[in-house]
């Protein structure tokens, strides 16, 4: 089945008129996000039973064709571990598509492996093994050249296959139920909407702190958090995880004593040391 690379506004609308009526599509992303705090969309490709297409989103202005079928209800969109294309589709329309089916989240019950990948669930059930030559690729940078494309495409068009031999099995085995909670999830605004109070949860090793220390790892941490979403920068570029740590371990009470710290360099010193002191100090009075 041939691919259609989709770079223009009347090709899109051409394509989503083709698959207006189907019934599901497989849907899969490309996406950058190391330099920056949100994910930067590169690639979008949709299939049905009978079109392949991949969307490129970085030289069309208007994806509304495209987002208004995701966004039926009248259709499946299949994923394969969905959480982050869901999350790039939540910041183009502030919320998630809700008529969702996750491949990975089936694959699990049916006793496929827990968060089993993509690749090897195609194995597992298709026995096809997939082209891992383009895995690194930047998905930034055009023109894309026609392998790119077809291993971009890969990732929808054995999902087709995938999906109807899961829901099949779910089926004879009475465990399409058994979802509900987890897509319910996966469909909630709530999971994408980020709270800067719980960013300490996401610092590794915050188990290790308690009582004054763990206060002022929450009080940097969504200093941190607020600080990267208004930059749109990579937390790890304001203040590493372990640094926050250290911070909140040590809780200087003078920019003197941020030298003390291992991996803090003197730019980020002199550029927050100031309002870091104030979050240490806050943290102290309120506990």
């Amino acid at each position: 089945m041939t691919v259609q690379y989709i770079d223009t506004e009347t090709a899109l609308i051409a394509f989503c008129q083709q698959i207006t009526d189907t019934p599901w599509m497989t849907v899969d992303t490309e996406f950058l996000r190391e330099k920056t705090y949100s994910p930067q969309l590169c690639l979008i490709q949709v299939a049905t039973e009978d079109h392949i297409a991949c969307i490129d989103p970085l030289v069309l202005d208007d994806l509304t064709p495209i987002l208004d079928l995701i966004y039926n209800p009248a259709i499946t969109i299949v994923f394969h571990a969905a959480r982050q294309d869901l999350e790039l589709l939540y910041l183009l329309r502030n919320v998630p598509p809700s008529n969702i089916f996750d491949t990975q989240i089936a694959a699990t019950v049916l006793g496929y492996g827990e968060q089993i990948g993509y690749g090897n669930l195609v194995k597992q059930c298709l026995d096809v093994d997939l082209d891992k030559a383009h895995s690194r690729t930047d998905w930034t940078k055009r023109p894309l050249d026609p392998a790119q494309i077809e291993y971009a495409a890969d990732d929808v068009r054995y999902l087709r296959d995938v999906y109807k031999l899961l829901t099949q099995q779910l089926a004879e085995k009475n465990r399409t139920h058994w979802l509900d909670e987890d897509f319910s999830i996966l469909t909630n605004i709530e999971t994408y909407q980020v709270d800067p109070n719980t960013a300490w949860r996401k610092v590794k090793g915050f188990g290790r702190l308690k009582g004054i220390q763990l206060a002022i790892l929450q009080r940097l941490a969504a200093w941190r958090e607020q600080r990267a979403i208004s930059s749109n920068r990579p937390r790890r570029w304001i203040l590493k995880d372990d640094v926050l740590l250290d911070l909140a371990k040590l809780a200087p009470k003078t920019a003197d004593k941020f030298s003390m710290i291992r991996g803090i360099e003197s730019s980020t010193i002199k550029r927050y040391s100031d309002v870091l002191l104030a979050e240490i100090k806050q943290a102290k009075s309120l506990s």
